[in-house]
């Protein structure tokens, strides 16, 4: 089903990417709202060639190992990241802590990064110990009657 306009968080992403601020961009909801559908559909329009999305579901043993291993390609490829259940991966926040705050020493723009989850506390735990002043939350709802419509 294509889209005509942008769902309100998506417009959201869009202008904190073209802002460039380098912080990490957070989009957490609950299950089923179309985050991993709406976020694919929006890179692959505007950024059909420069972004490197993976999902921690889709990994037997998705670890710190694993985030390092996805940050230094899209580092090495200079694309996007976008890493979807985020929540799924142990130790997720000070992996992702250490890595921006690396990108940032090494005076580099480093990588910029899109995560996804679920509106866990584990999330958010994360987000307000390891990652204060390192992301932008979006939060996505559900569609409402509108958005339902105009899709």
């Amino acid at each position: 089903m294509k889209r005509k306009v942008l769902l309100p968080w998506v417009s959201q992403i869009k202008t904190h990417l073209l802002q460039k601020t380098g912080l990490i961009q957070v989009i957490l909801g609950p299950r089923q709202v179309g985050k991993t559908t709406s976020i694919l559909e929006f890179l692959n329009k505007e950024y059909p060639d420069s972004h490197l999305y993976v999902a921690a579901d889709r990994v037997f043993h998705s670890n710190p190992a694993w985030v390092r291993e996805n940050w230094l390609e899209a580092r090495r490829t200079r694309k996007l990241l976008v890493i979807d259940e985020i929540q799924k991966v142990a130790n997720w926040a000070e992996s992702i802590k250490a890595l921006y705050d690396e990108d940032r020493r090494s005076q580099g723009k480093g990588v910029r990064c899109i995560l996804l989850g679920s509106s866990s506390l584990e999330i958010q735990k994360g987000l307000t110990e390891s990652l204060t002043g390192r992301f932008q939350l979006v939060r996505a709802h559900h569609w409402n009657y509108r958005e339902s419509h105009e899709g």
